[in-house]
């Protein structure tokens, strides 16, 4: 079964989402260990220690779908070039 073309990258952009959040905690908690503090601190919509908020799901979501389209075209330049 072939995924429908607007389907297409969905799972890889979820995917970056996930990334991109664990990415934002871990930084964010590192740099409240060592300095105290963060350049981002969180107080409105669905935020987890300050740190990530879940209401920019929908953002970081075509993060991810445009970081998957700019991979497929990398992919298929270096599979035109035979690198």
């Amino acid at each position: 079964m072939t995924p429908c073309a607007p389907c297409t990258g969905m799972p890889e952009a979820t995917v970056w989402v996930l990334v991109i959040w664990a990415l934002e905690l871990t930084t964010g908690g590192l740099l409240r260990l060592l300095v105290g503090t963060t350049p981002w601190i969180y107080r409105d919509g669905w935020q987890v220690y300050g740190l990530i908020r879940l209401d920019m799901a929908p953002l970081w979501f075509a993060v991810g779908l445009l970081f998957e389209k700019i991979h497929d075209r990398l992919d298929r330049w270096g599979a035109a070039t035979g690198k």
